[in-house]
């Protein structure tokens, strides 16, 4: 009889845990209700209960089934409750608990939409998956349309065209606008976007159409946006953000448009957060265009310019301009066959390459190790790392390197390392390295010692 007492108290536990889970489901369905009845301030505040009730049957009993339900009710609370990050690894583990449990399908719906939300199409496509080939229709259309957003999330167009094509949402429609837009399909793209743009609606992001489009160079993106900013929501914040996203399309293949663009933007009200964007792109332009001494010289001119604005963009730029600064510097303190000249002018290309992005003034930075120190061992080297950056002279650079069959980058290349090899590198990397430190001691663009030209 005295184990009477235990008996009662393991049963009043037992019922104590399959209470906190019945009720966690219960609340689970009123949240539903309230959503659906549109009372969004009730409905989280009883996903909130559902989140703490369901975490407490599940640290009352974490094994089996009942455990993964725990798991999957508290992760799809947080979910709701906009948490997706605290989400995720509870319904992953809830996943992995759950077996062949009947609400396993939704589960992985909740845990693939956290995942879209969160950025990783990836993972989202592998939890959709076995959905693919549910028996439950609904939840094979539903896994088509979550994975249609995952595919555009993960830029595979075509594939989230065909996935999305039954999808009539408003948020469908837009998602298969962003996949027409970067396949540069105008026509149709204005045809998903004139119901937004007839509710003049500005809660979805225009630059994810207005980039591609840009992009594609179709004439369909300048119509677009004269239709934007004729919008009477429209202020310059706005106009500011679409051109923007317009001058980042058009920049690899139209740059002189895109700098067009850009400078309209600094023409709209002051103080704009998009105008410092605005003008370091500008300045990445024109410095990543300069190819010799004069033309760096001018771009820094104009960069100067430029150099008023926020905090961020007036760093950003006194960044670029230090860099300019130390080529000019060095270009001129080398005249022909000046000691150490080679070696300054191989730091001072990794600094056009890498923070200037100008490859045409690194390689012409390389050539001049050929023309001031022909002597130089590391003549071949250079004439190497030029051939990537300057792929228009590749062949007349290889004709020339037959002229040094005896270099020791030569001889590393045909598989015959040597020690002088070793000894040439070895010099060169603690050149650069002490070119590194001194450049951090001034404040400088920093130049890793070790991205040397291979």
């Amino acid at each position: 009889m005295r184990r009477l007492p235990l008996l009662l108290l393991l049963g009043l536990a037992g019922c104590t845990w399959s209470n906190a889970l019945y009720r966690a489901r219960q609340l689970a369905g009123s949240a539903e209700r309230a959503e659906r009845q549109d009372r969004g301030f009730e409905a989280a505040n009883i996903w909130g209960q559902v989140a703490v009730r369901a975490e407490s049957a599940h640290a009352r009993s974490p094994e089996g089934r009942k455990g993964a339900e725990a798991l999957w009710l508290q992760g799809r609370a947080l979910a709701r409750l906009g948490d997706c990050p605290s989400a995720i690894p509870v319904l992953q583990q809830a996943t992995i608990q759950a077996g062949d449990a009947d609400w396993r399908d939704r589960l992985r719906l909740d845990l693939a939409r956290c995942q879209v939300q969160g950025g990783d199409p990836l993972g989202a496509l592998e939890a959709l998956a076995p959905l693919r080939s549910s028996a439950d229709e609904s939840v094979r259309e539903e896994a088509r349309i979550l994975g249609g957003r995952a595919l555009v999330l993960s830029r595979q167009w075509e594939a989230a065209l065909e996935d999305l094509a039954a999808d009539e949402t408003v948020a469908g429609q837009w998602q298969r606008a962003i996949a027409t837009a970067n396949l540069g399909r105008e026509a149709e793209v204005l045809d998903l976007v004139a119901p937004r743009l007839e509710a003049a609606d500005t809660s979805v992001t225009w630059e994810e159409v207005l980039r591609p489009l840009a992009s594609h160079g179709v004439a369909a993106v300048d119509s677009l946006l004269r239709a934007l900013e004729a919008m009477p929501v429209t202020d310059d914040t706005l106009r500011g953000r679409w051109r923007f996203a317009v001058a980042q399309g058009l920049a690899p293949d139209q740059p002189a448009r895109a700098d067009s663009v850009l400078r309209e933007i600094l023409t709209l009200r002051r103080n704009l957060p998009v105008a410092g964007q605005a003008r370091v792109l500008l300045a990445d332009h024109r410095l990543a265009a300069t190819t010799d001494r004069g033309s760096l010289a001018d771009a820094m001119t104009a960069v100067t310019t430029l150099s008023e604005g926020d905090a961020t963009s007036a760093f950003v730029l006194g960044r670029l301009l230090r860099a300019g600064e130390g080529i000019l510097t060095d270009i001129d303190a080398y005249p022909a066959s000046a000691p150490l000249g080679d070696l300054a002018f191989f730091h001072q290309a990794q600094v056009a390459r890498d923070t200037l992005l100008s490859p045409a003034l690194a390689g012409w930075l390389l050539g001049e190790i050929e023309q001031r120190w022909p002597a130089s061992p590391y003549v071949p080297k250079a004439m190497l790392a030029r051939i990537p950056l300057q792929p228009d002279s590749a062949e007349a650079i290889r004709t020339r390197l037959r002229g040094y069959p005896e270099s020791p980058y030569l001889r590393y290349l045909a598989g015959r390392e040597g020690p002088a090899f070793a000894a040439l590198e070895d010099s060169l990397a603690r050149y650069l390295a002490g070119r590194a430190a001194l450049t951090a001691e001034q404040g400088q663009p920093d130049v890793d010692a070790r991205d040397d030209f291979e």
